[in-house]
């Protein structure tokens, strides 16, 4: 009985001195400004949370802090007088692109009539030529299918070669230049070279040189105003 005594006396004794160091810590922590009861309620938080509670909540702490924060747009508010400066920049921008674009569109019409202006006087050259093209034809027909000229062409090729130019030369001086050429076409092809060669004998190669170009172009039709473009 009395070791009972004894041992509830230790316990006693050992439980004092507990409850006097918890104290003491306590005061220890009131008087260094480690202790309120802010930190009291933090302390008491933190016990009442489990472990696992507590990893969960890291986990998604450090998750939430990984994502990219999206910017936030910094809107001023525009007041009266700003929104009519806008405003009026607006316009001038579109009165100045209006303008630039009937500055364009007056260009692209003076150069479309500048074209028009070629294009028609490229079209009357044409058609006076092709005219002059279609007369010489006619008249080439004319002559040509003349029966006088038939006897002349015999008669011209009959003759030695030094008299049928001089036949010719007589044509050329009376203005006859078509019809010189259309003998020559007409003409028997060893005749004709005999005929050149008595012009080339006498020193008069230019005179033959543009009665072969003459004959040359003889019945080609003019270009049309595309093959005439550069």
């Amino acid at each position: 009985m009395k070791m009972i005594r004894t041992l509830v006396s230790a316990i006693s004794i050992v439980a004092i001195l507990n409850l006097g160091a918890v104290a003491g810590l306590g005061a220890w922590l009131m008087t260094g400004d480690r202790l309120d009861a802010r930190r009291v309620r933090e302390v008491r938080g933190l016990f009442s949370e489990t472990v696992t509670d507590r990893d969960a909540r890291l986990e998604e702490e450090a998750a939430a802090a990984a994502e990219p924060e999206e910017p936030e747009l910094m809107v001023r508010p525009v007041n009266f007088e700003e929104s009519l400066e806008l405003v009026g920049q607006g316009a001038e921008i579109i009165e100045l692109r209006r303008r630039e674009l009937e500055k364009q569109i007056a260009q692209l019409r003076a150069s479309l009539a500048r074209d028009r202006a070629i294009l028609e006087a490229e079209r009357d050259e044409f058609q006076t030529r092709k005219d002059a093209f279609e007369s010489m034809l006619a008249r080439l027909r004319e002559i040509e299918g003349d029966v006088q000229f038939k006897k002349s062409l015999s008669l011209l090729e009959g003759v030695k070669a030094d008299q049928a130019k001089s036949a010719v030369m007589a044509l050329l001086a009376a203005g006859k230049r078509e019809q010189v050429v259309s003998y020559l076409n007409a003409m028997d092809e060893r005749k004709r070279t005999k005929l050149f060669g008595e012009f080339i004998s006498d020193g008069e190669e230019a005179l033959a040189a543009e009665l072969l170009e003459d004959l040359r172009t003889r019945g080609v039709e003019p270009p049309g105003p595309e093959e005439n473009s550069p």
